[in-house]
């Protein structure tokens, strides 16, 4: 599946004989994308800006070092010109997208078969 969203233009999802997706690969993922996740490691946060974060989006976790931050429409920029206006340092952000097999799992109800 790899080499597939890494070469491919178009691709099509085959279930039981039938097309049941087609499209490029971001298409594809944007399907399943129910809501889009951010992982920030940060400095001087405070646990008022914790609860400011979960008032405005679905899922606000606490992780080592920092939080997730996950809600259907949420953009970059919005959270860390927030995290700035409060005086969080931010060291890193690693958005979370899902695989090709992912979209396939989600599509078929099925696990890749080798």
């Amino acid at each position: 599946m790899e080499e597939a969203d890494f070469l491919s233009d178009r691709i099509g999802i085959i279930d039981e004989g039938e097309i049941i997706a087609l499209g490029r690969s971001e298409e594809l993922k944007d399907k399943i994308i129910k809501e889009k996740t951010y992982t920030l490691l940060v400095e001087n946060f405070t646990e008022e800006t914790i609860k400011d974060l979960k008032e405005k989006y679905s899922k606000v976790e606490k992780i080592n070092g920092g939080f997730e931050i996950s809600h259907p429409k949420i953009e970059f920029r919005e959270i860390t010109d927030y995290l700035y206006k409060k005086g969080v340092k931010v060291n890193s952000v690693t958005f979370k997208q899902p695989t090709l097999e992912d979209v396939f799992i989600e599509l078929t109800g099925k696990r890749l078969r080798d």
